[in-house]
Formats: structure tokens, sequence, C-alpha cells
């Protein structure tokens, strides 16, 4: 019994080095980034891989003498994007819409349970007019080679949504897995857009309930000796 109680404390006190990131152990990490901005002379663009959090950006001069395109003449064309800590997002600060400027960001997590039950909490945004814009979370069984969840999403040429749900899973503790988040922009509507996505993970709170239930039985029987 106190053996067991002791690892029941383990975990629930169990925190990774991400706050909000709970009941998991990280085994690796990885995040890309990329971009283009494109002037109408010349581009300029990014794309880096990390083990680490990472950040790019990219900035372009952009001048057309189009009366039907109000936007500042001339003006920058500027994208940039980050990955890292459970969160991924892609902007276009693009001064003109239509350019063909984009951005992407994608982190990928691989990891082991420490409870069978987890709670994963999904915040974020995708803005408005662009097919292209979209955020997407995925988790798989490494293992036995499953996909446990895909969510997208975009928002097509619609005004935009914000992103706040929470989902259970069950997990084998036995078994590794992966989580991937992905995050792009592209500037074929009105310039200047966001897409994001943040993950948070807990223990389920009946978990938590058994954990602590486990810890107070404990504490009782060591007083009662």
């Amino acid at each position: 019994m106190k053996t067991t109680t002791c690892l029941l404390l383990a975990l629930i006190c169990c925190t990774t080095a991400y706050a909000g990131i709970e009941g998991i152990t990280i085994l690796s990490e990885s995040h890309h980034v990329s971009g283009t901005a494109t002037g109408t002379t010349q581009s300029d663009s990014y794309d880096l891989t990390q083990s680490t959090s990472v950040t790019g950006s990219a900035s372009a001069l952009w001048q057309v003498d189009d009366e039907f395109y109000p936007g500042p003449n001339p003006g920058t064309n500027e994208v940039s994007s980050s990955a890292g800590n459970f969160s991924v997002t892609a902007t276009d600060n693009s001064c003109w819409a239509f350019t063909g400027s984009e951005a992407l960001a994608e982190s990928t997590y691989t990891f082991t349970p420490l409870v069978t039950d987890l709670q994963f909490n999904y915040t974020g945004n995708v803005e408005m007019q662009a097919e292209e814009n979209a955020v997407s979370v995925t988790i798989e069984d490494i293992t036995n080679g499953q996909t446990i969840d895909t969510r997208l999403w975009t928002t097509g040429l619609s005004s935009g949504l914000s992103i706040n749900e929470n989902l259970y899973y069950t997990f084998d503790l036995t078994h590794e897995y992966e989580l991937k988040l992905y995050a792009k922009v592209e500037a074929r509507g009105n310039p200047g857009v966001t897409s994001a996505i943040d993950v948070a993970i807990t223990p389920e709170p009946a978990t938590l309930a058994l954990l602590a239930i486990g810890i107070l039985l404990f504490k009782r029987k060591r007083v009662a000796h």
C-alpha cells in the first residue's frame, strides 16, 4: 500500500518543464518554421528546424501602382512563425493581399503517459479569408502505428474562428505516443492574419480525485500505526 500510494503521489505532483503540461514524460521534441515574404522584385524566406523553441521571420518590399488594391505604396510584406512550448503560431503581416506570402509552424513531441486518462485542452484561432489558413493537432500511438485523433480547424473564406476544446483520451502506459501541432497562413485574402494553436495536458479530473483519495488513505494508515 505504501509503495503504491507513494507512486500515486509522485504522479499527481509530476510536471514537465512546460507550464500546463502534466501527466506525461517527454522523450523528444522537434520544431520547424518556414515562410516566404513576396515582394515586387524579390522575396525573402526562412526555413529552420530545432530541438528547442524556434522563431523565424521574413520581409520584402511591395510597390504596385494599382488603384484597385488599396494599401501603402510602397509597403512591406512580412511573415513570421514560431514553434515550441506546446504552441505553434503563423502570422502574415503583409501590407498587401494576394501576394503569395505564407508562413508555417509545426512541432512534434514524443512522449509516454504517466496515467491512463489525460485531458487535452486546445485553444487558438484561425483568422479569416484564406482557404489555406488552418491549424491541426494529431495524436498517434507509434508503438502500434494507430492514429488516436486528428483535429483540423480551417475557415475557408468565412470570418474566422476561435478554438477552445477539452478532449479526453485513454492511453496505454507501455506505449510511446507522438503529438503533432501545425499552423499555416497564406496571404490570399485580407492581409494581417494569424493561425495559432496551444495545447495543455493534465490528468483527467477523476484520475486526480482517485490519486488524492489514495494519498489521504495512506496518511490515515500511517497515523493509525
